[in-house]
């Protein structure tokens, strides 16, 4: 036989034969060894491209979706939408976190782990109600029929994943060859696996594997700490930086310094100073009074005047200040007007005033966050981080963050600010000591690994309890009632029926009765 007799070919059912042909492979040019030839160019009245998830061609050397067009390709099953759906989606690609996987090239690896049957492994995604984001799972066929070997085999498997495709499964089931569904022309059907596993049908199987592997799912962490991690930015849109910026500027020159590094991307910019009381100055400069929430009504009703619409709104306020303490609660009370209470008048304005326009909200601060145990935290911005949280999830279109900086260079801090504008969907808690930039997480804490403290409850105290008063609230008030005689204040969102039901009332519901007590 010739050295060039043979030629490799791709096509699918769905373009009704071969469509990509080489005329350059030949046994000079192929080893055993290799994993993949070329299959050519496409023949005539059919066109290849290569496109990212949005349908977007790429450039030639990236890695994406191939698209087939032309005569061949067909149109779909005649009168089956179900099986187009199954057949003519992106149901090879798995995306977890934003990152692509492809289903076939996660089968390819797990199936190099000795005691995988080689084509009954499928990779697809899954998506449970308390999740954001697909997770992935994993049905394999093991070729030992011993438990503890097929659970020694899934955690090969996963290791193997980790190492060579960098994912970790959510899921790894051993099933039996009849359990994985295949075409009259041997393809692994995805979709009806997926289908079966949102059904329930391996929940048993799944159940057995937690208990036996101790997973996270029997054995939940339910303790963490907020940590700080140092996080570069990877991606920095410089156009996001234009629009129209409303600024609640500072004394210190970081107003000034940010205005400067902005430049020409500002189509407006627009200052505000506190004051005593509500002042145009003139068309960007106004003052007003914090403690009036009827001046940031003026304010923003004169800007609509302007017809100047907020694209980014920009809180200097507690950014500085003379870092001494709060002397007395009326002094810290007086404090909150420039800060938390500020920017909620801001939030309830905005919030009324915004149709399905986003606006960047970016809250700059001092002191307000500890990165670590040397930082100063000042006690009267300490509540503005759960109003932005709160601001975050009732008000969407409102893009809220929060930047904690050192305070030593208003020009450097101006850098680092005009970078965080620039960073699409950035982290809500951010902070900047020095040239690092921190992002707040949670670490999972090892509680048996930790010392041993005193519980910091004060014998006799007053104590607030809120929420949980149908369970583990109502447990815990008892213990605080009986073991160390506090006075307690319960907040629930259920009453109590009237004083004269208490005892009918009690023998009926015992969660009642336990609350009563």
């Amino acid at each position: 036989m010739r050295a060039d007799a043979m030629h490799p070919a791709w096509g699918m059912s769905e373009t009704c034969s071969g469509v990509a042909f080489s005329d350059r492979c030949s046994l000079e040019t192929v080893q055993d060894e290799d994993s993949f030839v070329e299959v050519g160019t496409p023949i005539p009245s059919v066109s290849f491209r290569i496109v990212n998830g949005g349908d977007q061609p790429l450039e030639e050397g990236q890695i994406g979706r191939l698209q087939v067009a032309g005569a061949p390709v067909t149109m779909g099953y005649y009168g089956n939408p179900d099986r187009n759906r199954e057949c003519f989606s992106q149901k090879d690609m798995v995306i977890i976190n934003g990152a692509n996987f492809f289903s076939h090239e996660i089968e390819s690896v797990a199936e190099e782990v000795p005691g995988v049957d080689v084509s009954y492994t499928a990779a697809f995604a899954v998506r449970v109600a308390s999740d954001n984001t697909d997770r992935l799972c994993i049905v394999v066929h093991p070729l030992a029929p011993e438990w503890a070997q097929q659970l020694a085999l899934i955690n090969r498997i996963r290791e193997v994943l980790v190492k060579k495709a960098g994912v970790n499964p959510a899921w790894v089931i051993p099933v039996e060859r009849s359990d994985i569904p295949k075409t009259a022309i041997g393809k692994i059907q995805r979709l009806a696996l997926r289908e079966r596993f949102e059904a329930g049908e391996f929940d048993s199987i799944v159940k057995r594997i937690d208990l036996d592997t101790e997973s996270s799912r029997t054995l939940p962490s339910w303790f963490f700490r907020k940590s700080w991690i140092a996080q570069q930015p990877r991606i920095l849109d410089w156009e996001a930086l234009e629009g129209r910026y409303l600024v609640f500027a500072d004394r210190a020159g970081l107003s000034d310094n940010l205005r400067r590094e902005i430049g020409e991307r500002a189509l407006a910019w627009v200052e505000v100073l506190p004051a005593k009381e509500f002042a145009r100055i003139y068309r960007s400069h106004y003052r007003l009074n914090p403690a009036e929430p009827s001046n940031y009504k003026l304010l923003f009703t004169a800007l609509a005047q302007d017809q100047i619409n907020v694209d980014h709104l920009v809180h200097l306020w507690t950014y500085g200040g003379d870092g001494t303490t709060c002397a007395s609660s009326g002094e810290l009370a007086a404090r909150q007007y420039a800060g938390t209470y500020s920017v909620l008048h801001l939030a309830q304005i905005l919030g009324a005033e915004l149709s399905a326009r986003p606006v960047s909200f970016l809250v700059v601060s001092t002191q307000a966050q500890a990165t670590c145990e040397q930082d100063r935290v000042a006690c009267e911005k300490a509540t503005l981080l759960g109003l932005l949280k709160t601001i975050s999830l009732e008000m969407p279109l409102l893009e809220c963050r929060h930047v904690d900086l050192e305070g030593n260079s208003s020009q450097m801090d101006a850098q680092s600010l005009s970078q965080e504008l620039a960073i699409p969907k950035s982290r809500l808690e951010v902070a900047y000591r020095g040239k690092l930039r921190l992002q707040a997480a949670l670490s999972e804490v090892d509680i048996l690994a930790q010392p041993i403290q005193p519980p910091p409850i004060v014998e006799s105290g007053l104590y607030l309890v809120t929420g949980g008063l149908g369970g583990i609230g109502t447990h815990l008030s008892e213990r605080l009632s009986r073991q160390y005689k506090a006075k307690l204040l319960l907040i629930g969102r259920t009453a109590l029926p009237d004083k004269h039901q208490w005892t009918e009332g009690a023998h009926r519901d015992p969660i009642l009765a336990r609350r009563i007590r």
